[in-house]
């Protein structure tokens, strides 16, 4: 199954145009019993739904958080917005 393979992954961020942010994968490894979660960074960052944007400033502390398409498109826009 190519959906948790990284390269696949890392081919269709740069095809969809959202390698402009830092694009982090969450661990997951598909294995034959289910998912191995021992790499996972759900829980240490709280992550509960896909898509999730993390903001985080310089100092390394998480000063946003956004989920879901439409809050992220929004956040999106405003981001590119400032940093032009």
């Amino acid at each position: 199954d190519n959906d948790l393979d990284p390269d696949t992954w890392k081919r269709a961020v740069k095809q969809n145009g959202t390698n402009r942010w830092h694009q982090v994968l969450r661990g997951l490894k598909q294995n034959e019993s289910g998912f191995d979660t021992s790499n996972s960074i759900d829980d240490k960052f709280d992550v509960h739904a896909c898509p999730t944007q993390i903001l985080v400033d310089p100092a390394g502390t998480i000063i946003g958080r956004y989920v879901g398409g439409e809050e992220i498109a929004g956040l999106d826009k405003k981001l590119t917005k400032l940093f032009e």
